[in-house]
């Protein structure tokens, strides 16, 4: 009885190694996978760069070049610009400037990323309301942290904690559609205006995949070396 107890406590201890030296491999290779995907995306984002923007005339034409530089006309609605919250630059917290965009072709109205201002900059509404062209890359903002209300109406320009295209529609009143133009570094009325792909560069990601890779042998020899001992 006794040495079938041992045995027992022998596997369960191999089936833990086990689990926890699988579990070090897949998290080194969900990291390199992230590497890869963002090795991709700058790719795609050099490529993009190098062909000339595509005049858009519609949104529903629009949903098919994200990801793309693309040039549209119409008008600005600068006097319903809306700051989008907690956006930061170099470590420093301040607000991104959103201005409506109407279409000229079909009045359908897409957001347009300005660019960035610090916390402490008073923003100006200074663009005239005139027909124009613009130029940018066209994204899909993504979900962020929202802690209580999205959308503070009360304040002058509007604030938003999460892009929610549907929420600021209703509160706008416009016919607004769920993509952003991010514009383009040389077109005017815009701030501070550089668009990184992602926070975190893809060769962080490499470092931490060969830091679970390197958790990984470690524990394999450790394991290795503690049940030759315990096997003697």
């Amino acid at each position: 009885m006794a040495n079938q107890g041992s045995a027992w406590r022998r596997l369960g201890a191999f089936v833990v190694a086990s689990v926890v030296f699988i579990a070090l491999l897949v998290l080194g290779f969900w990291q390199y996978g992230r590497y890869q995907e963002k090795l991709g995306l700058i790719q795609d984002s050099l490529l993009a760069q190098s062909l000339p923007a595509t005049r858009v005339d519609s949104g529903q034409a629009l949903k098919s070049y994200l990801g793309k530089s693309v040039r549209i006309q119409g008008v600005y609605l600068g006097d319903q610009s809306v700051l989008w919250m907690n956006r930061f630059r170099d470590h420093v917290v301040g607000y991104e400037v959103l201005t409506p965009f109407k279409l000229s072709e079909t009045g359908e109205v897409i957001m347009v990323n300005r660019g960035w201002i610090p916390m402490d900059h008073r923003l100006e509404v200074s663009i005239p309301s005139k027909m124009q062209v613009i130029e940018g890359r066209l994204i899909k903002p993504k979900s962020g942290f929202l802690l209580g209300q999205n959308i503070n109406s009360s304040d002058r320009p509007m604030t938003i904690q999460v892009f929610d295209d549907a929420l600021l529609a209703k509160a706008l009143s416009l016919n607004l559609m769920g993509q952003v133009l991010e514009l383009a570094p040389e077109q005017p009325f815009g701030f501070e205006r550089h668009w990184p792909l992602f926070s975190m560069h893809p060769s962080r990601h490499m470092a931490y995949a060969g830091q679970w890779w390197l958790f990984a042998l470690v524990w394999l020899v450790g394991c290795v070396m503690l049940f030759r001992q315990r096997g003697r």
